[in-house]
């Protein structure tokens, strides 16, 4: 699990504007699309508009395949926008923060800008320090993906696809990417991610969203109750890339095992906390009815090219395994995940905003 909040985000305004809530009256789920605009070179970027029968709205855009708003009911029944991002695409297309957007290749940091792949090294741009940072210098947030609406039973939402082809921003293979924002009639935002490539590659898709349940403008993030279910964490460098350690949480700022304010110990003294500049770590999570192995005494040792053999050995195992019921004469590899961001159990969260 990755989590980044970084002391300040709370307090940075966005360049929306419009923020006053209003009370809806419920109506039927519906999915619209729109221009938002055109890019320097051409390209025409859409708006999807997902809203649910009790009046959750969420707006997508087809640039970086980016969530530029999300307007949900509070306990009042009013809308407020608990999401940060811009009004115009001109903005977006400025921004270096993220705000909203997939990111990848590969999420987070690849240490020296660099990784070896069987038997082969390959370079990326070092665009964080000496290390590559959410795909490079033009990731998934820069480029124009392709929109089509969906409608499954009271489900509205959006399908996003992009083909990177071999060789952008270094990484082996042509990767069809696919990301679905889906508002089901629970108040759920669901995401469906799906990956094809035709040789192994790294592929670590993320949404990067910067949220406050105050809503947009609205004070700050500090006072949010956070619950991760982790008893380690995994320290970083002063570069913020994992030193292959993992530490318990236990008597440390990193201990969010029962309820606690993100605010509560930001702002203690402690090394981590300064290279993070707050939060932005990885937290080991528990694993239930089962001993937690990433907490083990002894430390791990990271190495990135070691990482990468395993798990090129795994991918050549399902690719076998894909080989034999497809008809294809190349390896499909797919991996699908899917996360929830929000739902019946933040309710009373964002009424106690």
């Amino acid at each position: 699990m990755l989590l980044a909040v970084v002391a300040a985000c709370g307090k940075r305004d966005a360049a929306r504007s419009g923020d006053s809530t209003v009370a809806l009256a419920s109506s039927a789920p519906r999915v619209t699309r729109a221009a938002f605009g055109t890019l320097p070179d051409g390209g025409a970027v859409e708006q999807f508009t997902l809203t649910n029968a009790h009046g959750v709205e969420v707006r997508a855009i087809s640039y970086g395949a980016i969530i530029a708003s999300l307007r949900t009911l509070d306990r009042a029944g009013t809308l407020g926008d608990i999401v940060y991002g811009y009004d115009s695409l001109g903005a977006y297309v400025k921004d270096a923060s993220y705000f909203g957007a997939v990111v990848g290749r590969f999420a987070n940091r690849i240490a020296h800008a660099r990784f070896t792949l069987e038997g082969r090294p390959y370079a990326l741009a070092a665009n964080d320090g000496p290390n590559t940072l959410h795909g490079g210098r033009r990731g998934f947030n820069k480029v124009l993906w392709h929109g089509e609406p969906f409608t499954h039973g009271d489900t509205v939402g959006v399908t996003f696809r992009y083909t990177s082809p071999d060789g952008e921003e270094g990484y082996p293979g042509t990767l069809k990417a696919a990301v679905s924002y889906g508002l089901t009639p629970s108040d759920e935002l669901v995401i469906d991610y799906e990956a094809t490539t035709d040789k192994l590659t790294p592929v670590n898709l993320s949404q990067h969203s910067y949220w406050n349940l105050h809503g947009n403008g609205q004070g700050t993030i500090l006072d949010h109750q956070l619950t991760i279910d982790a008893s380690g964490f995994t320290p970083v460098d002063s570069t913020l890339i994992p030193t292959g350690a993992v530490t318990p949480v236990a008597g440390t700022p990193f201990d969010f095992r029962t309820p606690t304010a993100i605010g509560a110990r930001i702002g203690q003294s402690d090394t981590q906390l300064r290279y993070g500049k707050g939060y932005d770590h990885n937290w080991v999570l528990d694993r239930k009815g089962a001993p937690n192995r990433g907490c083990s005494s002894t430390p791990a040792t990271f190495s990135m090219d070691r990482f990468m053999e395993r798990a090129a050995s795994r991918i050549r195992t399902a690719a076998r395994s894909c080989s034999r019921r497809s008809t294809f004469p190349i390896r499909p590899i797919t991996r699908r995940f899917r996360r929830r961001f929000f739902g019946p159990a933040t309710r009373c969260a964002r009424g106690r905003s």
